[in-house]
């Protein structure tokens, strides 16, 4: 085992990934604009994630890593199907081109 490996503890992690959902948590609330609050909801989301993995490797379970990827790959498989998310610009249809402004 590295020297790095036995100074860097789980509580690190846990420290981390308390400052990014603080760091998301403010962005939520402060911020207007409808794409950096789904970013600071992402940034929010992988500090959990972090946390799951951080308990899973303390504890030697799979099972925080396993709900880590399902996490991961549920809005992924969403994007890539086409599915429409729930996000008001693109609710009804996602293919739909934008309207126009008559001449």
């Amino acid at each position: 085992m590295s020297l790095l490996a036995s100074i860097v503890t789980p509580n690190w992690y846990l420290v981390l990934a308390a400052v990014l959902f603080t760091i998301g948590a403010v962005g939520l609330l402060v911020r207007r604009n409808p794409l950096v609050m789904f970013m600071c909801v992402e940034l929010m989301l992988n500090a959990v994630n972090l946390t799951f993995v951080s308990f899973s490797r303390a504890l030697n379970d799979l099972g925080g890593q396993a709900v880590v990827f399902f996490v991961m790959v549920v809005p992924l498989r969403r994007w890539w199907s086409g599915w429409p998310s729930s996000s008001p610009c693109c609710a009804a249809d996602p293919w739909r081109r934008p309207m126009t402004s008559p001449r």
